[in-house]
């Protein structure tokens, strides 16, 4: 940990429960934070799979990834430039939400359904 033993622990709320909300509540409780998510959504996320160029996947767990050689075309805004072809990893993103939750849970972060007013 970061932190020093003598140290009070720090509380704090993370909106959402999302991949951004479960990795941030992942390392403040790492970091000795408690941690409460809320996740004002009703039902589960509609999309399945994410995409992001081969390489970019490194660090998430094998299970959730796969690459794949891909037409794709990639239009970088401002730069009107097209980037096209190559290899991709394809992120299955409820399986990703689903150990990201484990390893939030194993953190010591609790998490609740609600909506900030």
């Amino acid at each position: 940990m970061l932190r020093s033993p003598a140290m009070p622990t720090a509380k704090t709320i993370v909106i959402g429960a999302g991949l951004a909300g479960l990795a941030t509540g992942i390392a403040l409780a790492r970091r000795g934070w408690g941690v409460q998510l809320i996740d004002g959504r009703q039902g589960g996320p509609s999309e399945r799979w994410g995409v992001v160029p081969a390489g970019f996947g490194r660090g998430l767990p094998a299970a959730c990834c796969r690459d794949e050689s891909l037409p794709f075309d990639v239009v970088l805004p401002g730069e009107h430039r097209v980037l096209t072809g190559g290899r991709l990893t394809l992120v299955d993103l409820e399986r990703l939400r689903t150990a990201w939750r484990g390893e939030a849970e194993a953190a010591g972060v609790s998490a609740r359904p609600g909506r900030v007013q």
